[in-house]
């Protein structure tokens, strides 16, 4: 395994990015880009468009003090073309955006009602301008806070999953809706919220393309002791909402984030094992059949310490990158990404970061098979927190 700690580059690199300069060739191939104001941003989800750029997705403080909404977009180098911002007078957060096959995008997130002192799903429609042409933020009203994780477009709707606080538990939430964003409960859109424990939650959703099912990864307390166990969840969901599941991890506070389909019955999902005072990246390629969901083989990637798995792509070559977190130091946390062959096996391993502390949330295969990577970074000399939106090649490098 090869371990790279890209510091200095990360630095350097900045400047280049940030400059007025004209476009150097093979600056579309890596950067590092800002975005964000004197406050806290955080950088949430990103997906490449069909021209090379890029739209990205997370959470603003306005200047009111309240958090709203952020959808930018950029050109193949980074570059800022627009951005819009969504919400209300309460502290409203974006989660997942996705490309539609009008050419807009869907985002989700949560809505705060200041009146009802609730958090609700919030599901906005864009056009390719970021122009807003419908909003929902009445699924689950009434029914306590509820967060908007991810969202997939589907061939006649949406499926999103989440949480719901139902009864004094947090359950995890899987709704399908029309493509106006709404459901009927008539069997083809509807509305579920489900739990095995204490305090659960849905992560991540995708289409199990082979079987007209739903694949859903989270954390789930079912096993665990309280609130301070749990375990990673694998839910297989039939087209009307009905689920089967499976529990993954050890004994203390594990966490699942993210899942990708590989081929036919094939997964692999990304989280973190917690073992107390270490916690581990952790990947597992898992086969689901129906509702039956079994391991085929798990790895614990990255040094002994703290890292996490926050999000997962599949590579050209069969393998997979991995992007999380890693506490380099006492204090100061970076993005960390590895890259693994087929079986899960380390190939590459590298941290990106500087002084102050950046969190890696998602991470997307480019086109030209390279990945992009989102999330936030500290200031440390004013406190302050940005969108850090990370292009490197195939290998991870900058070179």
């Amino acid at each position: 395994m090869k371990i790279a700690n890209t510091i200095f580059s990360l630095l350097l690199l900045i400047l280049i990015g940030c400059s007025k300069t004209a476009v150097q060739p093979g600056q579309a191939d890596s950067f590092i880009k800002f975005f964000g104001n004197s406050w806290t941003d955080e950088g949430n989800d990103v997906v490449q468009l069909d021209d090379g750029g890029y739209i990205m997705i997370g959470t603003t403080t306005t200047m009111e003090g309240d958090e709203d909404i952020a959808l930018i977009r950029t050109d193949k180098y980074g570059n800022e073309q627009w951005a819009k911002f969504f919400g209300g007078p309460g502290d409203d957060k974006g989660n997942s955006v996705r490309t539609t096959t009008d050419g807009g995008f869907i985002l989700l997130g949560s809505y705060h009602d200041t009146l009802a002192q609730e958090n609700n799903l919030y599901i906005i429609k864009t056009d390719v301008s970021g122009i807003a042409t419908w909003t929902s933020d009445t699924i689950g009203r009434g029914r306590g806070n509820q967060t908007g994780n991810c969202i997939q477009e589907l061939s006649d709707g949406y499926i999103i999953t989440g949480t719901s606080f139902v009864n004094g538990a947090n359950k995890i939430l899987l709704v399908r809706t029309n493509q106006n964003g709404g459901y009927l409960e008539d069997g083809h859109t509807w509305y579920k919220a489900a739990g095995y424990g204490a305090n659960d939650h849905g992560n991540y959703v995708i289409e199990h393309p082979g079987q007209d099912k739903y694949v859903v990864v989270g954390t789930t307390t079912e096993e665990g002791v309280g609130l301070q166990k749990s375990n990673i969840i694998v839910i297989s969901s039939s087209l009307n909402g009905s689920w089967g599941h499976a529990i993954f991890g050890g004994p203390e506070l594990d966490r699942g984030k993210a899942i990708q389909h590989i081929q036919g019955n094939e997964f692999v999902f990304t989280g973190t094992l917690d073992d107390g005072p270490n916690s581990r990246m952790y990947i597992e390629k898992i086969i689901i059949d129906e509702e039956t969901i079994s391991s085929v083989w798990s790895h614990l990637l990255g040094p002994t310490g703290r890292t996490s798995g926050e999000s997962i792509q599949c590579t050209a070559d069969g393998g997979f990158a991995v992007l999380g977190s890693l506490l380099s130091s006492p204090g100061n946390s970076d993005f960390y990404l590895a890259i693994t062959d087929g079986s899960g096996a380390p190939l590459e391993s590298l941290n990106y970061g500087g002084s102050g502390n950046e969190f890696g949330s998602s991470i997307y295969k480019t086109s030209d098979g390279g990945y992009v990577m989102i999330g936030s970074t500290g200031i440390p000399e004013d406190d302050n927190r940005m969108f850090a939106l990370i292009k490197v090649r195939n290998t991870g490098s900058f070179q």
